[in-house]
């Protein structure tokens, strides 16, 4: 994902700001617009964000200088001061610690630009609807929890 969004700051970099454009608005595919998340279309700042559950209903980004990449705004101001990669994902022992977002926040932050949080959006999850007994005759759970209950078996 790093990747798609390094491309997408490039070609904002090479192509829209030379035709007059000042901010680079990214949505990734699995959000979902709630009522407050237009505020990010006016919100005043070099970088700001819509806060988001993670996957699978994990902890995401939430609160001030908590960047999100999934749903954010940023100035072409902002965008020409930063450093290729901008998105990098951070992995230790071949384990995922930080998502790409990081790296982003963290060279805004030392460009000055502190992150605000001006809104949230849903994410759009995969859930499982298992069946049961009372009503409404099922139940949501999530892949990991169906993984988490397997392993519980196991032992």
């Amino acid at each position: 994902m790093g990747e798609v969004r390094n491309q997408a700051v490039r070609r904002f970099l090479h192509e829209d700001i030379p035709a007059g454009k000042r901010y680079l608005l990214l949505i990734d595919d699995d959000i979902i617009p709630l009522p407050n998340t237009d505020a990010i279309l006016s919100a005043e700042g070099e970088l700001v964000y819509c806060g988001s559950v993670g996957p699978f209903g994990t902890r995401g980004h939430l609160g001030d200088g908590d960047f999100g990449e999934n749903c954010c705004r940023m100035s072409h101001r902002l965008l020409q001061r930063m450093a290729y990669p901008y998105f990098k994902t951070e992995y230790r022992d071949g384990v995922r610690v930080a998502c790409d977002g990081r790296r982003f926040r963290d060279q805004a932050a030392a460009n000055g630009v502190p992150s605000h949080m001006v809104g949230v959006v849903g994410h759009q999850q995969t859930c499982i609807l298992v069946p049961v007994d009372e009503p409404p005759g099922y139940r949501v759970t999530w892949p990991h929890e169906l993984r988490l209950q397997e392993a519980d078996r196991l032992t």
